[in-house]
């Protein structure tokens, strides 16, 4: 575990929560082409800037960790908390490449409800990693944003399940199910995604203690 140093404290910690907010603004910008029933391609287009944004944050950090001779936290737990942040920007990133590249032009509820989920685990992600500095001091509300964004994972599952189960029972069209399935695949991951990091503060959490 790396030793705290009060002056540079802040400032690492302040990645973590940078790289959420970019996060969750992919999801905001994926959720307002998804407005209405028909997806706006040209809302979806800001998310690869954005994707971009956080790319190069992710990098900018990585050198000043690697650079760094003592850091607040564990070397690899940064490491891993970095990338799977970007990991959830880059999910919704994909969904969004898809959707053009799938030339998918109408939303349905399943999809509508898998926006929402990230949407919400991307705007606990945030509080969690402005939050994480205080990890030793106060676990507690770290602890309870973490089973929130669990919760929504789950939510995630449980309508992965009942999106696939419609979609092969409602359509015999093979174009359909493929395009839709492959939708309902990265919506999935993009849930699990934001999980993966939750689990990571967790991890944080339990070895200081």
């Amino acid at each position: 575990m790396g030793m705290m140093v009060k002056n540079r404290q802040n400032d690492y910690f302040t990645m973590f929560a940078d790289s959420a907010r970019i996060a969750s603004r992919a999801a905001k910008a994926m959720q307002k082409a998804f407005a209405n029933d028909m997806i706006d391609l040209e809302e979806l287009r800001a998310i690869k800037g954005i994707e971009h944004e956080g790319d190069q944050l992710v990098h900018k950090s990585l050198k000043v960790i690697e650079d760094a001779f003592i850091t607040p936290l564990d070397y690899d737990d940064m490491i891993m908390m970095l990338k799977g942040i970007e990991d959830v920007t880059d999910s919704i990133d994909c969904i969004a490449s898809h959707i053009h590249l799938m030339r998918v032009k109408q939303s349905d509820k399943y999809l509508e409800k898998f926006i929402d989920c990230i949407v919400e685990s991307c705007a606990l992600l945030e509080k969690l990693m402005e939050r994480l500095h205080l990890y030793k001091k106060d676990p507690k509300p770290l602890h309870e944003l973490i089973i929130e964004i669990n919760h929504l994972e789950e939510v995630g599952d449980s309508t992965y399940q009942a999106a696939m189960y419609d979609l092969f029972g409602d359509t015999a069209d093979p174009v359909r199910i493929l395009t839709y399935s492959k939708l309902y695949d990265l919506m999935e991951i993009a849930c699990d995604c934001a999980e993966d990091v939750a689990d990571g503060a967790e991890k944080i959490i339990i070895s200081a203690t």
